[in-house]
This record gives structure tokens, C-alpha cells and sequence, in this order.
């Protein structure tokens, strides 16, 4: 599978054969063994024919570098690369920081483009980068009671992001506090939430006093 040859038959005594190793793609001639062969190390050579002789052309295959690289160290670290033999397959893996998801591989060529860990069919030297992207979350605000209040900043948000959010009782209501994770200030109506997660925030009301003299 390494290759072809050439130069095979019937030849006087002394005459000079020549003979000729061509090899496959993803291969190297390395060496011709037997006796007589003028110069074992050249794929183009000659043997004398001073007596029946058989010859084998030994190939060997390729070695590619695969360098497994991160489109930013600061949100993701890869595993694999290394030398590979031509037609070898190996497996590469990208591993998202905190805050941060993978997003893909530069070469479409990888078995599965979109999964962080994947394998490759090594044919070339080559250099395959992760990619990643900051995580997303959510932002989920309520009221309590429910038709307490108006409250404005749900969405969705980036990691690391500070959301605003703003709580305004309705008539007849008086802003109490905030609830949930990642408040800033729990009593200000107005705050902000630390998006490191999905969020759930309540904005909690209660009746409002009226002094009657």
C-alpha cells in the first residue's frame, strides 16, 4: 500500500536493470532490500544482474505535525496535537474557561465541527484552533404580589455582565426589597444583578401606609 515499482523481468547476465520505487500519497520510500542494488537509498536506482535477484521497496508513511490551538487562552485551553503518522486519527478536546462556551473548530474537516471533543484524520500538517464565546444567561424578574409593581431589566445577558434593573410600586404599593441571587443592594429600586448564572429576582411589595390624622 506504500507504494509501486517498477523494473521487474528477464534480463542478461551483467546487464544493468534499472529499477524504480514510486510512492503512494501519505508515503516516503525509505530503502530498497536484497543484494546487489546500486544504491539502496535512492528510489530511482540500477542493480548488475549477475544472478537471479529479488528486491522489496520499503515505504514508510508521512508524519504531520497537528498543533491544537485556542482562539484565546484567556477563555479556553485545548488538548491534543503531536505528530501523526499520514491517515492516523486522533482526538482533540477545547475546554471552555468560566464564563465562556466553545464554539467551534476552524477546520471543517474535523469529524464533528460543533463538538468540543472531536477527532481528526491527521493527511496534513496543520494547525486547528477552538474557538469560544462567552456564555449566555438569563434574566427573570416577578413581582410580589403579582401587579405590585413595574419592574424593568429582564433579558438575556452576557457572563460577567451587570445588569440594571429598576422596580416602581403601582398604586397602593410600596417597594419592600429584592430577592434572588446576585443582587447588589437588596433594598434600592434601583440595583444591579451579577450575571454569572441564570438569574430569578423578585421585587417585593407591600401595601402602602396611609396616616390618617
Amino acid at each position: 500500500t506504500g507504494g509501486n515499482v517498477s523494473g521487474s523481468g528477464a534480463f542478461a547476465h551483467g546487464a544493468t536493470a534499472p529499477i524504480i520505487a514510486t510512492a503512494n500519497a501519505g508515503y516516503l520510500f525509505s530503502s530498497w532490500s536484497g543484494e546487489g542494488v546500486v544504491d539502496a537509498n535512492a528510489s530511482s536506482t540500477s542493480i548488475v544482474m549477475t544472478a537471479d535477484h529479488s528486491l522489496t521497496a520499503n515505504f514508510e508513511p508521512v508524519v504531520h505535525a497537528l498543533t491544537v490551538a485556542s482562539g484565546s487562552e484567556a477563555q479556553g485551553s485545548v488538548i491534543g496535537g503531536g505528530s501523526f503518522s499520514h491517515g492516523e486519527t486522533t482526538t482533540i478536546s477545547a475546554i471552555p474557561g468560566t464564563g465562556y462556551v466553545f464554539s467551534g473548530w476552524s477546520d471543517p474537516n474535523v469529524t464533528d465541527p460543533a463538538a468540543s471533543s472531536t477527532s481528526v484524520t491527521v493527511t496534513s500538517s496543520q494547525i486547528i484552533t477552538a474557538t469560544f464565546t462567552p456564555a449566555i444567561y438569563s434574566l427573570t424578574l416577578q413581582s410580589s404580589p403579582d401587579g405590585a409593581g413595574t419592574l424593568t431589566g429582564e433579558g438575556t445577558f452576557e457572563y460577567g455582565t451587570d445588569a440594571n434593573v429598576t422596580a416602581s410600586p403601582n398604586t397602593g404599593y410600596a417597594f419592600s426589597n429584592w430577592s434572588g441571587d446576585g443582587l447588589e443592594e437588596e433594598n434600592s429600586t434601583n440595583t444591579s444583578v451579577s450575571m454569572t448564572a441564570d438569574r430569578n429576582v423578585t421585587a417585593n411589595f407591600e401595601l402602602a401606609d396611609h396616616l390618617l390624622t
